[in-house]
């Protein structure tokens, strides 16, 4: 919510945050740049308690096991 308020605050038009999952939050924005590239910001709480390189290392040893 904050990043959408600080991008509406800039002029940008932004869409309303979109839940696709519940259980980690992965929840999504979707906005043009003034150049007309679309971008998407995602949200996935999950990575607070779980971060992505930690997963990563993870999965690396378990390949070389």
């Amino acid at each position: 919510e904050a990043a959408r308020a600080e991008l509406l605050k800039r002029g940008l038009e932004v869409s309303e945050p979109v839940r696709y999952a519940e259980d980690d939050g992965a929840t999504f924005m979707y906005f043009n740049d003034p150049d007309g590239n679309g971008w998407s910001i995602q949200e996935y709480r999950r990575r607070a308690t779980e971060p992505l390189y930690r997963v990563l290392a993870e999965l690396a040893r378990k390949q070389q096991q």
